[in-house]
């Protein structure tokens, strides 16, 4: 999971994410919260998607929005915050 692209969510920025690269594909869907390209040569079509996207301000504001929506649902400290007490109480009694 790269800290990076859930900085860039909690600023409203749009991503460009690769699929198949660590955990994207549970939380950046493309053109919905951020854009997927496919990993393998992805510069011809980050190319195409930049130059179709620079005149879609309004829209990219709106991805921006949905990503952090998303991003905070999936992994802000509240969502959290239970599993890390169970984990705190199992390590604390000496379960693993």
């Amino acid at each position: 999971s790269n800290s990076a692209i859930k900085e860039a969510a909690l600023t409203e920025t749009p991503v460009v994410v690769c699929s198949n690269v660590g955990d994207f594909s549970e939380y950046i869907f493309d053109r919905k919260n951020g854009f997927v390209l496919e990993k393998d040569n992805p510069s011809e079509n980050l190319y195409q998607l930049l130059k179709e996207r620079y005149s879609k301000k309004t829209e990219n504001i709106s991805l921006g929005k949905q990503l952090k929506q998303d991003v905070l649902k999936r992994f802000s400290i509240e969502k959290v915050f239970p599993s890390y007490i169970k984990i705190n109480k199992q390590l604390a009694n000496g379960k693993n």
